[in-house]
């Protein structure tokens, strides 16, 4: 039998404890739930844009489409594109808001990449429960009817960590008020 000298004892031990940790690390990736609560990730950042199509098209096969006001009059537009809502046509806006009454509607149209337009706020619970829609160039516009006054935030499931989020102010009021940016200003006059 062979003598065992201490160096030799002591790596022995440290292949046996990197081994448990790889082990440890192992079962915690396993153990994680495959189960996501809309927008909890913001994971497209490194996914091509053919894995985040593919993405989409999974997450509104686990969860279909809802919400689309079909036939619905839109009073207020927003540009989906590059990771961004963009109602004022100015890019530096960091969350676009519309203003609309009680009654009206909201148009999201696709300018590019894969998206959704999905109520509440990214990562909750409630997320997705008013609406939940395809933004995509085989959706390319999604319209929303607001019945009731309130303040509706929304996100992009994939881009939200990324900021790409909005919100929409529906008040009572028969006019509604409009956003005073230079952008929109721009953009009334064009």
């Amino acid at each position: 039998m062979p003598i065992r000298t201490f160096r030799s004892v002591r790596r022995a031990r440290a292949t046996w404890v990197l081994l448990a940790l790889a082990l440890v690390a192992l079962v915690s990736i396993a153990a994680r739930p495959a189960a996501r609560v809309p927008g909890d990730g913001g994971i497209c950042s490194s996914m091509s844009d053919a894995d985040l199509a593919a993405a989409v098209a999974a997450h509104f096969r686990a969860s279909p489409a809802h919400g689309n006001a079909v036939g619905a009059i839109t009073v207020d537009t927003f540009q989906v594109s590059s990771q961004k809502f963009n109602a004022d046509h100015n890019l530096a806006t960091v969350v676009d808001t519309v203003h609309i009454a009680v009654g009206q509607s909201v148009m999201f149209k696709w300018v590019s990449g894969n998206h959704t337009t999905t109520s509440g706020v990214g990562g909750q619970r409630d997320a997705g429960a008013l609406w939940d829609l395809p933004v995509d160039v085989n959706d390319q516009e999604q319209v929303v009817t607001f019945p009731a006054a309130g303040t509706y935030p929304f996100f992009c499931v994939y881009h939200y960590t990324n900021r790409m989020i909005g919100a929409i102010i529906v008040t009572d009021n028969a006019t509604p008020t409009r956003s005073g940016t230079w952008g929109r200003l721009k953009a009334n006059y064009r």
